[in-house]
């Protein structure tokens, strides 16, 4: 009776480092595209 809450455990550890590096990725993703935005601006400027 132990595994099933194991696995369970198991399962929902992996999804949940899937979803943190999936939401991970798009902040740096969004964080470079604005420090581009905002510098290719200032540099326009």
């Amino acid at each position: 009776m132990e595994a099933v809450p194991v696995d369970v455990a198991l399962g929902s550890f992996r999804v949940d480092v899937l979803t943190v590096g999936k939401v991970e990725t798009a902040v740096v993703v969004l964080g470079v595209v604005s420090a581009v935005g905002s510098g290719s601006s200032v540099v326009s400027c």
